[in-house]
């Protein structure tokens, strides 16, 4: 599993199988689509900019962002998909 806390602005992931985004009031699956950290806030979020323009995520900037409160008062996609994801060793 990926540990979230040691992630930094420009890594790049590639989420794992089975891999399920949050938009408003529904979930579309992202499974296998890489994209680049763009904002990290351990007490609150991680944002994710996919490399595929997803038109769901057009309003957000093609980016998911990720809940990291204990109580998910932030909003998003649960830190689970997140952590299933692998970091991947490429140029940023």
């Amino acid at each position: 599993m990926l540990n979230i806390k040691n992630l930094k602005l420009g890594d790049r992931v590639q989420f794992a199988p089975n891999t399920f985004a949050q938009v408003t009031n529904y979930e579309i699956d992202v499974s296998h689509l890489k994209g680049t950290i763009t904002h990290i806030d351990l007490d609150e979020c991680i944002h994710l900019k996919t490399d595929l323009k997803l038109s769901d995520f057009e309003e957000w900037d093609y980016e998911i962002y990720f809940d990291l409160t204990s109580d998910r008062s932030y909003g998003g996609t649960d830190k689970y998909y997140l952590s299933k994801a692998k970091l991947l060793k490429e140029d940023k």
